[in-house]
């Protein structure tokens, strides 16, 4: 669920009290988080994000963190020796790579993986994923400071952060995301919050009607089912005005014919 979606002004756009995106993830999102007693938290996220900073901010509330590295990171395996990741790889050869299998979103997947843990310069002891989706592909590379967790946990894990870009992908195609024609930051703010407000109508509403029969729906499909409905319940509503028969084959048919999708 979209949390305390605002827009982000550059540096040079912005006032005093600027912030960049990593203090406002840590601040305005992590650092307030009221957690349950029990739960174990796990901030995920991408390349991008990777700090040593961040990471240990999120430690020090004891928060682990699972996230991709960047291929020019340092790593210290056990001889000491800091090194590289890219050329940390080299040291395996193809026998060291074993098949670990994850299921995510409903499909399976195949990844040729090792695992190691090594020390990263002010984080710690991490858990090293390096993954290949073949033998012949370039690997990528993963961590989590939780050095308990197997591969295949955290590759699932990592996996679960896809759901952020499917998120931006059907609020721009489905939810008018970048539709808007709006100037002002309070205005484009507001829209923001729309947005994904509906986003979170759309997905609490189907996991609190699950359907055990079929595969979850996405929010795109959803989406285009609501709009499906309201253009049934409109024809059916003119149709009935004009005291005109439904036609052969049913509303749907005729939407359909009509070439719009449902």
């Amino acid at each position: 669920m979209p949390h305390k979606a605002k827009m982000y002004v550059k540096k040079d756009e912005a006032d005093e009290d600027f912030r960049t995106k990593i203090q406002i993830a840590f601040e305005d999102i992590i650092e307030p988080l009221g957690v349950p007693d029990g739960v174990e938290l796990m901030i995920v996220f991408d390349s991008w994000w990777f700090s040593s900073h961040f990471i240990t901010d999120c430690h020090e509330l004891d928060y682990h963190v699972t996230c991709q590295l960047k291929s020019d990171k340092l790593v210290v395996p056990d001889d000491g020796t800091a090194l590289q990741v890219t050329d940390y790889v080299k040291k395996f050869n193809t026998d060291d790579y074993e098949i670990t299998r994850i299921e995510v979103r409903g499909k399976k997947k195949r990844y040729l993986t090792v695992e190691r843990i090594v020390k990263l310069d002010k984080i710690g002891d991490v858990k090293l994923i390096i993954s290949k989706r073949r033998r012949d592909t370039d690997p990528r590379y993963y961590i989590s400071t939780n050095i308990n967790l197997t591969g295949a946990e955290i590759l699932s894990i990592y996996e679960d952060r896809w759901n952020i870009e499917t998120a931006h992908r059907e609020a721009n195609q489905k939810l008018g995301f970048k539709d808007y024609q709006l100037r002002s930051k309070k205005a484009i703010e507001r829209f923001i919050q729309l947005v994904f407000s509906i986003w979170t109508g759309l997905l609490i509403l189907e996991l609190n009607n699950p359907d055990e029969s079929r595969k979850p729906k996405t929010i795109g499909e959803m989406v285009d089912e609501i709009r499906a409905e309201g253009l049934v319940e409109l024809v059916k509503n003119i149709l009935e005005y004009f005291n005109l028969p439904i036609p052969d084959g049913g509303l749907l048919h005729l939407i359909r014919e009509m070439g719009i999708k449902t």
